[in-house]
Formats: structure tokens, sequence, C-alpha cells
């Protein structure tokens, strides 16, 4: 989707600016002016063929194909470098079309405009191509800081996961040596409730055994 509406952008931004240019020059050349009006017929040929159906396509591009080594014309080359940048179709091949633009541009045969033409065309394509790279390259970079930033937060989840297990441990045993105390204290008060009637028992024994024990005789 990119590069379909890029090489769109990049032929309409073509034929704003060679209109821009040529429409100045009709007010005062006459309209038969055929190497200022060549430009515009090379967009309106783009603009008609990219309605084309795929088939009909195929067929213009064998036919393109073949012109371009049949007869010389001004425009055969610049009309399948064109072709050759259409989006979305089986021939497509975007460096065979700049190859094509940089032949014709060290030509010294061809028209001024189209020659022009031919190289606002090649500029246009490869600043397409560049931004399409640094677009490649964001989107790698935004991809491996995506993927960083799900494995550390996989890490982090991992980590605090095991921590709430350590918690959850740490507060089990923290409840049972509560309960543990509890049970020690109840055993300490036990025992010294036992050492008390333990005492108070031998009291008892005591003073019982004394009371047993005869008396000496009075003198």
């Amino acid at each position: 989707m990119c590069k379909k509406w890029g090489i769109y952008t990049v032929v309409y931004l073509v034929f704003y600016l060679i209109i821009g240019c040529t429409l100045p020059w009709s007010r005062v050349q006459p309209a038969e002016d055929s190497d200022a009006l060549k430009t515009t017929e090379l967009l309106r040929y783009f603009h008609d063929v990219k309605s084309l159906s795929q088939e009909e396509l195929l067929h213009l591009y064998a036919y393109e194909e073949e012109q371009l080594f049949a007869r010389e014309n001004d425009q055969n080359v610049l009309k399948f470098a064109l072709l050759l940048i259409l989006p979305d179709t089986e021939f497509q091949d975007i460096p065979r079309a700049l190859a094509l633009l940089d032949a014709y541009l060290s030509e010294n045969k061809y028209p001024e405009p189209l020659k022009n033409f031919a190289y606002l065309l090649s500029h246009m394509i490869r600043e397409v191509q560049y931004q399409e790279i640094l677009y490649e390259i964001a989107s790698k970079e935004l991809h491996n800081a995506v993927e960083e930033k799900e494995e550390k937060e996989k890490l982090y989840n991992n980590t605090k996961q095991k921590i709430d297990i350590i918690l959850a441990e740490k507060k089990y045993q923290e409840s049972l040596y509560k309960e543990l105390h509890k049970e020690l204290d109840k055993e300490k008060t036990i025992v010294q409730n036992l050492r008390k009637t333990i005492e108070q028992l031998k009291t008892i024994e005591k003073s019982i055994n004394e009371r047993k024990q005869p008396k000496a005789p009075a003198t």
C-alpha cells in the first residue's frame, strides 16, 4: 500500500509541476508547440492506463515494449517507464524504469522538456524509494522496540509472580507463627497454673505432715 500511493504521488506531483510550468507558456506559445505538450500527453497517458484491467495492461505492456525497439520516438521510453512504475501489476519493475530514465537522460537527441520530465520523474521515484527505506528502518526499529517491551513486560510479570508467591508464602508462615505463638502462650499459662497447683499441693502436704508428727511431752 505504501508503494502504491508513493508511485501515484510521484506521478501526480510531476503532473502538477509540469502543468504549472507549461500553462504560462501556453499564453505566448502556439498550441501546436509539440515539445511542450508532450509532457502533458505523457501524464494523460499515465492517467488513462492506470484504469485499465490487468489483461488490457498486459497487452499494452507487450505493445509498448515492442514499440520501444521498433521505432525511434521521443515518448516511447517515457511511456514504457511509466508503465513499469504502475503498482499492482505483473510487470512492475522500478529498477528497470530508473535504468531507462537514466539512459534517456544521457542522450542528447531528446527535447529538453521531455528530458526535464524524465529527470523529475527519476528524481522523485528515487526519493520515494529513499522514504520507503526510511519507513522500513523505522518499522523494524518499532517492531524491535515492541518486542523488547513485550519481553521486558513478560520478565516483569514472571518476576512479579514469583515475588507474589514468596510474599504469599511469607504471609502464610507468619500466620502459622502467630497461631503457634498463641498455642505456646496457652501452654505457658497451663504450665504456670500447674506449678501454682503443685506449690499449693506441696503446701497442703507439708501442713498435713506437720499435723501428723507427735508433739513433744510437756516437762
